[in-house]
């Protein structure tokens, strides 16, 4: 392994080293995850004019001995999928689709009930799989909506979903992370032009009030971006998921205030 390879390795497994330490996760389990993941990757994307890999070759792309890939080949396949359910859909549609935002271009406030213009009509133009009262239910319990019983209307109090279930926050965790370091990876393994856009913008010698400063701004700009984008995204999105193609555009905003060094010894 090279210095730079190495380098950039320890940055980004640092955070995750702390959350499988948090969750009381130890490098056993880990490691386990580790050799079947070196497996599953070099059959998917290292095999030879498609046939399949042989052990030999396994062990010589792995540096697992035979054995250990015949263990690991008997496991289960880890799931690549995970489905968020059309709760989100459904606050994302309310939230950027120019159907259901008023003159002002902010969410409509919606009747509970009815067959035009309503929260239940709503939930049908995501899914008729789910019942509308679940995903009112859910859509209350983390507080993205507010139900007024005297005129039987709903409003949308949060424009983004942000879940409390700890289930939830580890699959779009999973998803996000993933799909940028998916993003990453191909760029870094690309002969020639990059495929995926991917920018940032970092400064330091920031005072506390210039951090926040720029936090709000950056939170902002970003935001108001990827309303945009979910807005024509929702309308080019092809009726019943019947397209093959997904995107994910994410933004992140991280900030550190970094401890001047002791230089006086």
């Amino acid at each position: 392994m090279s210095d730079a390879l190495k380098t950039a390795l320890a940055r980004i497994l640092r955070p995750l080293v702390r959350l499988l330490i948090a969750r009381g996760v130890g490098v056993p389990a880990l490691m386990d995850l580790v050799r079947q993941l070196y497996v599953e990757q070099a059959e998917v994307h290292f095999r030879l004019d498609n046939k399949r890999l042989t052990v030999s070759r396994l062990s010589l792309l792995t540096g697992l001995q035979r054995r250990e890939i015949k263990k690991q080949q008997t496991h289960d396949q880890l799931p690549t999928k995970t489905s968020m359910g059309p709760v989100p859909r459904v606050l994302a549609r309310w939230a950027t689709d120019p159907d259901w935002r008023d003159d002002t271009g902010q969410p409509r406030r919606l009747p509970r009930r009815g067959a035009d213009a309503s929260f239940e009509h709503l939930v049908a133009s995501v899914s008729r799989d789910i019942h509308p009262r679940s995903v009112l239910d859910a859509l209350l319990s983390d507080g993205h909506i507010k139900l007024d019983p005297q005129s039987d209307t709903v409003s949308l109090l949060r424009h983004s979903y942000l879940p409390k279930d700890a289930r939830q926050k580890l699959s779009y965790f999973g998803l996000n992370l993933g799909d940028h370091a998916a993003a990453a990876v191909a760029n870094i393994n690309a002969a020639d032009t990059p495929p995926f856009f991917e920018r940032a913008v970092h400064f330091n010698g920031l005072s506390p009030q210039a951090l926040a400063e720029v936090d709000a701004l950056a939170r902002r700009l970003q935001t108001d971006a990827l309303y945009q984008i979910a807005a024509r995204a929702g309308q080019l999105q092809a009726p019943g998921g019947g397209a093959p193609g997904r995107i994910r555009c994410g933004a992140f905003i991280y900030t550190e205030s970094e401890q001047p060094k002791d230089t006086s010894s």
